[in-house]
């Protein structure tokens, strides 16, 4: 059995209860298209359910917590999916579920580009991911902010190294 660290255990844990409040919200949501969507958000949720079934030691889905953060930082766009009357309330229980593990993710963003930007280039599939969530939220402003095309340009040379890598293209 493959042995996770405690940090790694508990940022799942809380990741998926974010989900899950997330999911209650929906499902109690007076508006229709919010509660047609909780059935694809269980479909997306069973993995999750299945490793935190399984413990700390048992078997995971590979790049489970690399898929879970990824996700995790579109939560603001799930809730802003919610009625403006439902929302603040199901943020509240989102953010006290995802606790420091949640907060860390969506505002760690913030802190991590300056250094990226620094560095000069992407070391890992999940900083590819929060650097792409990232662009996500800046790429539409007007004027653009000036570290998207560095940005851009990083994301590029990454997924190019990863395609050399896998020989694939």
């Amino acid at each position: 059995m493959p042995k996770r660290s405690e940090a790694s255990w508990l940022e799942l844990t809380h990741l998926v209860a974010a989900f899950e409040a997330l999911l209650a919200g929906f499902r109690q949501s007076a508006d229709a298209s919010a509660r047609a969507r909780a059935e694809a958000l269980e479909f997306g949720l069973a993995p999750s359910r299945t490793a935190l079934a399984a413990g700390p030691a048992g078997k995971w889905p590979a790049a489970l917590l690399v898929g879970v953060r990824e996700g995790a930082r579109e939560l603001p766009m799930l809730l802003a999916s919610l009625p403006p009357t439902e929302r603040r309330a199901v943020a509240i229980e989102v953010e006290q579920a995802g606790g420091r593990w949640l907060t860390d993710l969506i505002l760690g963003a913030k802190t991590r580009i300056p250094k990226i930007l620094a560095r000069g280039r992407l070391r890992s599939e999940d900083e590819y991911r929060m650097v792409r969530a990232y662009v996500d939220t800046i790429e539409g402003e007007v004027p653009a902010p000036p570290e998207l095309a560095q940005l851009w340009t990083l994301l590029d040379s990454f997924a190019i190294a990863d395609t050399d890598k896998s020989g694939n293209p």
